[in-house]
Formats: C-alpha cells, sequence, structure tokens
C-alpha cells in the first residue's frame, strides 16, 4: 500500500508545509479603556491621579509596543511613541496621559500630552 506522501500530488505537499510553517497574523493592540479628568480611581507612582489609557493584548501572542504611537491630535498621529514594552498574551498596559513625558521601558509609562474632560482625539 503506498503510503500517504505518494497519494497526495505534489502541489498539495508543498501547500501542507507552507501553512504549517506559517504563523497566524496577531491582532493588534486594543485601547480598552480610559479616564479623563482623573480624581481617584487611579494614582500614579507620584501620588498624582493623571488621566490614563489602557491597552489590551487581544493575542495568544505577546505584542511589542515599540513603533506605535498615542496622540491627542488627528494631525499628529505620532506624537507620543511607546518606548519597546510588551504585553503578555491577554494582558493590559496602564499609559498614563500626564503630560509627564515618560518612556522608560520597565518603569510607568506617561505620554507628553493629558486627555480633555470635555472630550477629544484619542
Amino acid at each position: 500500500m503506498p503510503s500517504k506522501s505518494r497519494l497526495l500530488p505534489t502541489g498539495g505537499v508543498l501547500v501542507a508545509t507552507i501553512l504549517a510553517h506559517c504563523a497566524p497574523l496577531p491582532a493588534a493592540p486594543l485601547i480598552t479603556e480610559f479616564m479623563a479628568d482623573n480624581a481617584s480611581t487611579l494614582a500614579d507612582e507620584d501620588g498624582a491621579f493623571g488621566d490614563w489609557i489602557e491597552i489590551h493584548n487581544p493575542d495568544a501572542i505577546p505584542v511589542n509596543l515599540g513603533g506605535w504611537f498615542l496622540t491627542d491630535s488627528a494631525a499628529n498621529p505620532t506624537k507620543w511613541p511607546i518606548p519597546a514594552v510588551s504585553i503578555e498574551p491577554g494582558g493590559f498596559l496602564v499609559v498614563f496621559a500626564s503630560g509627564k513625558d515618560r518612556r522608560v521601558p520597565g518603569a510607568e509609562l506617561h505620554t507628553n500630552f493629558a486627555l480633555a474632560a470635555g472630550g477629544e482625539y484619542l
């Protein structure tokens, strides 16, 4: 009896090999929550209650945010570059929108802008 690999046409074996080596594309990180005009929900390392943005990784693999940006201006989409920090699968990252501009991986992150309580672009 011939083996199964002999029963498949060469193209079929090639396609099966390529599909087995392709990793699924990761999902994009999501802004799942934000707080503007924070008065008491979450304090930063300085004890201040600044605005904050929560980013979620919905994927099954870690996502590195290096090369991504946050902004409060449609005219300036690269206003605050996120440093090369990773979010674990299913994990969350809080970035304070305080205007303190802190971008040290492994430390608390702060954008160079704050959020307007009355609403604005994010």
